[in-house]
């Protein structure tokens, strides 16, 4: 079941792309960065001769494309899988990247549910000056972590609850 701002399920094509296996800086086992302003993941990722995710790359490498799984473990929600808030409402924090073991993707994709949401490089409407972040954080109930489950946060916004992580196109 999907959420009021959740997009109607939809098959989409993409081109070929990478996404960091870490949360920036794409290390493991280090705290990744936080409280960071859209302007500057993206001028940061730049730096590193990637970009910003799109919504789209994001969910893709979440779901693990034709998987479809609804959270980046499986299809089933793992209460002690990742750093998400527990059922009974105990927050966990910021972790080191990859150190929650049980929250990668059949592809070793770290922390794509709880830990830190992520910016995008996707308006959550046209013209917008919200951007869309996705994959809950520590703070977060476990169904926000859900592969598909975003938010809009102000571009401008350097918020404790949000990092990002990069993408790069391959090919032509």
């Amino acid at each position: 079941m999907r959420a009021a701002n959740e997009s109607a399920e939809q098959e989409v094509t993409l081109p070929a792309f990478c996404v960091d296996k870490y949360e920036f800086p794409g290390t493991p086992e280090i705290l990744p960065e936080r409280q960071i302003a859209f302007q500057q993941a993206r001028d940061k990722c730049a730096a590193a001769g990637k970009r910003l995710c799109t919504e789209q790359e994001w969910e893709k490498a979440c779901k693990g494309g034709a998987r479809n799984r609804r959270f980046p473990y499986g299809h089933q929600y793992i209460e002690n899988a990742c750093a998400t808030r527990t059922e009974n409402g105990k927050d966990r924090g910021y972790a080191l990247t990859g150190t929650w073991h049980g929250c990668k993707t059949a592809e070793d994709v770290f922390d794509l549910a709880g830990n830190l949401r992520e910016w995008t490089s996707t308006p959550f409407s046209q013209g917008s000056s919200f951007m869309i972040v996705k994959g809950g954080d520590g703070y977060s109930p476990g169904r926000e972590s859900r592969c598909a489950a975003r938010a809009s946060v102000a571009a401008t916004a350097a918020e404790p609850r949000t990092g990002f992580r990069c993408c790069l196109t391959i090919g032509p």
